[in-house]
């Protein structure tokens, strides 16, 4: 999985990706927003 992050010219298939960018996209909303809680 953490090889994927490295290996962008990995082939996969468009909901691989379009998930993929989605789980990062809420993982970094989440963490910005615990962020910005505690800041």
């Amino acid at each position: 999985m953490f090889n994927d992050l490295f290996d962008l010219s990995k082939s996969r298939s468009l909901k691989e990706s379009v998930g993929f960018y989605i789980f990062y996209g809420a993982v970094g909303l989440g963490i910005t927003g615990l962020v910005g809680l505690f800041a």
